[in-house]
């Protein structure tokens, strides 16, 4: 009887740990040390970011829960599910916008290496509501050897004109077939960010703040019965011109990053606009063929520089109680190791100032972002987070090209 007893006695015992043991991990799983959302990130910075993550864990108990968004959620329950995160990183643009009134402002005592004009690239109203992590750029390229018959390949187009003369220079005196300009406009997000990078060019920051400030109070497609709209409407209206008079592919408003890839590789194309990601997705053999820049402006635009400098941003949500964990990530982002994790993985241009580049295309675009009056989130993002929004605009400029 007493082995029954005692028997009986083990067993409860047993069961008393083990219930423990299990109540325990799932307190310890359903309340993580810290959320991370990743909104329509590429793959090797989530990667990267996670890692950074994972090392400033102070012990192997400590539990991140990683929620990934395709896009910036519209239902209800996707809104709460992402406002539970403690870090949320985004493109900059329109969705740090959205966010603002939910985002704890920074303290900049750990970011006092970062330049002040990328670090503006996180402000909303002049307070510091998210941090860039590291930089993109929507850059001109030029082929150095179709280039040399007739200017410096070595020497950045000092205007839009120049490039202009240059490339029907260049068309005119080439046996070859030879298109000047090339983009892949048949990627929604190319086609638009370009319009942004000339409306800028060609009519300076102040016209293209119109554009977007009117574009988020209209549909997508009566932006061009907007007479505010100007500056858009005279860039569409360039943009057919260039196609008219051959200094366009005809088609190149259907072109795909393939397209404009070949045209590389096969020595057709002078100049080409894209980005400075696609950029390093092009193999070493066909882009050590060009130089790059920015895209210069039109002589006419007599207003300070502010370039298309898209930044991948972070930012944290307002909560009434300090997450360390959080306070660990965002410092050991800005050291010298958090910088070269980043930008090893995406081959992006780092944010702080004494942060080592991999080479001088990225060294360059630190230096435009610095010097520039202001970084410029891509166009596109700074107009819509719906991707519907971003689809109906690029249909409604395509058919408008092509009449």
């Amino acid at each position: 009887m007493k082995k029954k007893n005692l028997l009986v006695t083990l067993i409860i015992l047993i069961s008393v740990i083990l219930i423990s043991s299990g109540v325990y991990l799932a307190v310890q799983f359903s309340k993580p040390a810290i959320r991370i959302s990743y909104i329509n990130l590429p793959q090797d910075l989530t990667v990267a970011f996670t890692k950074i993550a994972e090392n400033s864990k102070e012990g192997k108990k400590e539990h991140i829960e990683i929620l990934f968004f395709d896009t910036y959620p519209t239902k209800p329950k996707e809104v709460k599910r992402l406002l539970k995160s403690d870090l949320i990183l985004s493109k900059s643009g329109s969705i740090p916008e959205a966010l603002e009134a939910y985002l704890e402002e920074f303290n900049l005592d750990y970011t006092s290496t970062l330049p002040s004009t990328i670090r503006a690239m996180g402000q909303i109203d002049k307070k510091q509501k998210a941090l860039p992590l590291v930089l993109d750029h929507f850059e001109l390229a030029w082929n150095k050897k179709l280039m040399s018959s007739f200017a410096n390949p070595y020497e950045a187009p000092k205007s839009i004109e120049e490039i202009l003369r240059i490339g029907y220079l260049a068309k005119e005196n080439t046996t070859t077939p030879l298109y000047p300009f090339v983009c892949a406009g048949g990627d929604d997000e190319v086609l638009i960010n370009l319009i942004g990078v000339l409306i800028e060019a060609f009519f300076g920051e102040k016209a293209w703040n119109e554009t977007t400030q009117t574009a988020k109070t209209i549909d997508p497609r009566d932006l061009l019965s907007m007479p505010e709209n100007k500056a858009f409407l005279a860039t569409l209206n360039i943009l057919k011109e260039w196609r008219q008079t051959g200094f366009l592919h005809p088609e190149w408003f259907h072109m795909t990053k393939a397209d404009v890839e070949n045209f590389m590789e096969s020595n057709l194309a002078l100049f080409v606009s894209m980005s400075f990601s696609d950029h390093r997705k092009i193999s070493q053999n066909i882009i050590e063929r060009y130089e790059t820049s920015y895209m210069p402006a039109s002589i006419a635009m007599k207003e300070s520089r502010s370039l298309t400098i898209p930044s991948y941003l972070i930012m944290q949500i307002k909560t009434k109680k300090t997450n360390q964990l959080a306070n660990t990530i965002l410092k050991e982002i800005y050291t010298h190791e958090g910088q070269n994790v980043l930008t090893n993985a995406t081959s992006l241009a780092p944010t702080t100032s004494q942060a080592e580049t991999s080479d001088k295309q990225a060294s360059d675009v630190r230096l435009w972002a610095a010097a520039s009056n202001k970084g410029l989130p891509s166009f596109v993002n700074a107009l819509y987070k719906n991707p519907e929004d971003i689809s109906s605009l690029a249909k409604m400029i395509r058919d408008y090209l092509e009449q």
